[in-house]
């Protein structure tokens, strides 16, 4: 390995019972044939290290100071591997030693061994191993199922289970097995893999404490614990009991404990076993077994010693955890005390005093780093115009994210912007940030964790990451740089989108999908169609697909900025899975083609498709998003031309329309400001005051001009939302007055007349929002000849209208969480059959009908039903149009959609200019 150095730092006994010195240029050993050098990137502490190291432990190793085994063909210089600490000679497989620690069977192969080149330890931050004990570990799956690299120590806890559960018990699924003591590391383990295997279990021991925190980790229905009370015939008849159906285990394992002389469980153990039943030993006891002997006679009952585990066994053992069936994550529960090769004696203390299931003592074995700073980050403040990048330095994920921090100016910066969602501020997890500890979110240290994975051993990577990049706790300073959002996001090298750690099987169908879609596009000018093979077979991948669209990040204000940022290279990542944000849009349309395909499979045998119906209208809305990201860019590049892969997206004929019609649409009406803010109404935001600056990162207007809406996070939301109302009061060209028909009425923060972002607003019906079109105009005809509104201080506008009619009846206001569940459907008592409306030439039925957008019908008697349960499934716009909205009539007959807040005896007002009536009320 060319970046090995010379010496190394290692812990030395020289003498037993003395402390271990440390040593900082010990020579590194070098590989001899038949031998690797690792790097140690962490060793475990056993709960006898003590005894291993002043010579009172039976079979003690010298103090630390034949056949060739084939190179691995897999094995290559990178590789994770465990190192299982049992030496076993290679002419002889019963002389082995534990390296470090104590000798097998007494005997002159054994000492020579002991004696020989691998009798040294894990103490050293190199160490040379037989080639035969390392085993090569998949880093990519560990990193899928977000496995910090420092728990991986628990194979060396979980190996002498594996001998036991895997070898001496043979355990089989459906088979039961008692296990005990099980408080202990080795005996907690065991329960773990027959648990795995698919075995009943019945865990055995004394501290209740401890049996009911296994219980709730685990959450296993085949686990059943039995508080030990050293009664032998009470405990053996709940041990029975414990067994399904009460008829007794297949295997009980032993582990009882160094430092015991009996095995205290045993006696009742026994007791509950099956004929035929196999007891195996796997504890430190240094007693003599006591056994019932005519019991183990009549019962064909056997015995067997169990140590470590053999090749095969750790290879299945490794394989269970690279798949996720044996849970060492660091969601499992798995607490690892961490100290470094300094604090060894206070290890081995801390080692004797708390060893459990499930807790691990580990020494990292690498020099002490400068004593990191528990103070806040400290800033360095950012002049006119630069922006601070943060560089990730890689390292394996068993070492902590450590990044440092350098000012630059945006103009000449070259960087990696990440998109992600910041998730919640109370589940954080260290990252080191300038030597000062930096508590990050859990979705950002596993997107950071997990870009690691991607870079060379020496690789530092520039990103700009918002929780870091900017001082979040000053106002100015965030303030100026949130203003600048659109700019960092669009001139970055990379937008990196990260989805979270888990969606990388949906997110590699999406890429198979984009792989044909862009093709297709590049070539023919129709959308790109689903083929049999991108279905056959594929439901478990399709319907695994639906968590992608189903991402926190979609729901997030912040992020729709960041991910149609106009730039050419994008990747959507998730794990160590990714697509390109040119192929993303066509292989969503393509996944819907696929949804409907699964749809329409699942109704021809009668299987329930609600999840689809489900599904599909969160894919529609990424579509919709999508669509905008491609609007930025078709705008981006009307003026420096698009690149090739820009076009190839944009030639099928979808997303040509898409293009084609935004161009058409002036830019002002594409990207106003009230267009965007009501774009992005339905998403989430932690700060209120996002809810604006975020979309005015969608406006197109020149950096040189003044802003719309200064970013000012030193005003409070309703400064910064009666500030927004104003401003689109003043807009003369676009949507005049349009903010009151989107006003909700009692809000005790705000004036009536100042939306509040905060809540889902109304649908808006006066205009086409995407293009800004009147759709209606109340006020067509009416003469204006002076503004009719001046807003007077904070609170109050002051408004020209004419008030034109009263409203009489009311009906029940609708609202899309009850409908059409729950609902009474509104009704109207006609003077006769074609009562006629009160303006134009249709009858009253036909007047609503048309108002909610629907085909009119006949109905007969003089009580109907204005609207039916079928008319919300015919007509889907109608719940938008209708939601918190109710029906109402006026003095003078005719019919309407009022706010939700509209009560009878309400005046209806006409204002000169505006598109809509409205109900006004005196203060």
């Amino acid at each position: 390995m060319s970046s090995i150095p010379i010496t190394q730092r290692v812990a030395v006994l020289e003498q037993y019972g003395k402390p271990l010195v440390i040593v900082e240029d010990e020579t590194i050993p070098e590989a001899t044939p038949g031998s690797i050098v690792v790097k140690v990137l962490a060793t475990p502490l056993s709960r006898y290290a003590r005894t291993a190291f002043d010579g009172t432990i039976p079979a003690q190793c010298p103090p630390p100071r034949s056949a060739l085994c084939p190179v691995p063909k897999n094995s290559r210089e990178g590789d994770l591997v465990h190192v299982e600490p049992v030496v076993t000679a290679r002419d002889d497989p019963n002389v082995f030693i534990m390296q470090g620690h104590v000798k097998g069977p007494p005997g002159d192969k054994t000492d020579r061994l002991a004696e020989g080149e691998f009798r040294d330890g894990a103490l050293q931050q190199y160490q040379r191993v037989p080639l035969e004990n390392a085993y090569r570990i998949d880093e990519k799956l560990i990193g899928e199922l977000d496995i910090d690299l420092i728990n991986l120590v628990s194979i060396s806890t979980f190996s002498p289970a594996a001998g036991a559960i895997f070898e001496s018990a043979k355990l089989k699924v459906c088979d039961t097995i008692i296990i005990g003591p099980s408080g202990g590391s080795f005996g907690g383990n065991a329960i773990e893999l027959a648990l795995a295997v698919g075995a009943n279990v019945v865990a055995l021991g004394r501290n209740a404490e401890l049996l009911q925190a296994m219980e709730q980790i685990l959450k296993s229905s085949w686990l059943s614990t039995v508080l030990m009370t050293g009664d032998v015939d009470a405990d053996a008849a709940a041990i029975l009991a414990a067994t399904p159906c009460g008829g007794g285990a297949d295997v009980f394992n032993d582990w009882s404990p160094g430092g015991v002389t009996v095995a205290p469980f045993l006696p009742s153990a026994i007791c509950a076993l099956k004929p035929g039943g196999r007891i195996v030993v796997s504890g430190g006891a240094y007693g003599f077994l006591e056994v019932p002997y005519i019991s183990m006679v009549f019962n064909r009952l056997s015995v067997e010693g169990s140590f470590m585990c053999n090749r095969d066994s750790m290879i299945g053992l490794i394989h269970m955890i690279e798949s996720g069936q044996l849970d060492i994550s660091t969601g499992s529960g798995t607490q690892v005390r961490k100290f470094g090769l300094h604090e060894i004696d206070k290890a081995i203390a801390i080692t004797e005093e708390t060893t459990r299931w499930r807790s691990h003592t580990v020494s990292p074995l690498r020099k002490s780093p400068p004593p990191l700073q528990t103070t806040p980050l400290s800033y360095t403040p950012l002049k006119q115009n630069e922006i601070r990048l943060v560089n990730l330095q890689a390292g394996p994920p068993s070492t902590p994210v450590t990044l440092t921090t350098e000012t630059t100016p945006l103009s000449s910066a070259g960087y990696t912007a990440l998109s992600y969602v910041w998730g919640s501020p109370s589940d954080t997890l260290a990252i080191y940030v300038d030597n000062h500890v930096f508590h990050a979110t859990r979705n950002l240290h596993s997107a950071l964790q997990h870009i690691r994975l991607f870079l060379k051993p020496s690789q530092i990577i520039p990103l700009w990451i918002d929780a870091i990049s900017i001082n979040q706790a000053d106002t100015v300073e965030r303030s100026q740089q949130v203003s600048h959002m659109r700019e960092i996001y669009t001139s970055a090298d990379l937008v990196l989108t990260w989805l979270g750690p888990d969606l990388a099987l949906g997110l590699m169908y999406l890429r198979e999908l984009g792989d044909h879609a862009l093709p297709v596009s590049r070539n023919r000018k129709e959308a790109p169609k689903l083929l049999p093979i991108h279905v056959k077979d594929r439901y478990t991948t399709i319907r695994e697909t639906v968590r992608v669209f189903q991402s926190t990040y979609w729901n997030r204000v912040w992020t729709v900025q960041e991910y149609t940022a106009p730039t050419d290279l994008g990747v959507f990542l998730s794990g160590t899975a990714w697509i390109d944000r040119t192929a993303f849009l066509p292989a969503t349309m393509i996944y819907t083609q696929a949804l409907h395909w699964l749809r329409d499979g699942l109704r021809r045998r009668g299987a329930d498709a609600s999840f689809v119906d489900a599904t599909l209208p969160r894919v529609k809305k990424v579509v919709h998003d999508l669509k905008m990201s491609y609007a930025r860019m078709a705008a981006s590049n009307e003026s420096d031309g698009s690149s090739d892969a820009t076009k190839a997206a944009f030639a099928s004929e979808k997303i040509h329309q898409v293009e084609s019609r935004h161009r058409e649409i002036p830019t002002a009406r594409r990207f106003n400001l009230i267009s965007l803010l009501l774009r992005v109404r339905d998403l989430q935001a932690t700060d209120p005051r996002d809810r604006i600056y975020a979309p005015l990162n969608l406006l197109d207007q020149s950096p040189t001009k003044e802003p719309i809406i200064p970013v000012d996070y030193s005003l409070t939301v309703r400064q910064l939302y009666t500030s927004v109302a104003k401003c689109l009061l003043e807009d003369e060209d676009y949507w005049p007055l349009s903010i009151l028909e989107i006003c909700r009425f009692g809000s005790s923060d705000l004036p009536s007349w100042v939306p509040d972002w905060q809540v889902l607003l109304r649908k808006v019906l006066s205009r086409d929002v995407t293009t800004g079109e009147q759709i209606v105009c109340a006020s067509k005809g009416y003469p204006v000849d002076t503004r009719p509104r001046k807003v007077l201080d904070e609170t109050r506008l002051q408004i020209t209208a004419v008030q034109v009619d009263v409203v009489i009846q009311a009906w029940e206001a609708f609202d899309a969480l009850s409908v059409p569940r729950n609902k009474s459907y509104p009704t109207y008592t006609l003077k006769n059959p074609g009562e006629r409306y009160a303006t134009g030439n249709k009858t009253v039925l036909e007047a609503f009908h048309g108002l909610a957008g629907i085909e009119p019908r006949s109905e007969d008697g003089e009580e109907v039903e204005i609207y039916r349960q079928e008319d919300w499934h015919r007509n889907p716009g109608m719940m938008g149009r209708f939601n918190r909205r109710r029906l109402i009539r006026t003095e003078s007959g005719l019919v309407g959609l009022a706010p939700a807040e509209a009560v009878q005896g309400d005046k209806v007002w006409l204002v000169p200019g505006a598109n809509m009536f409205y109900i006004l009320r005196p203060v």
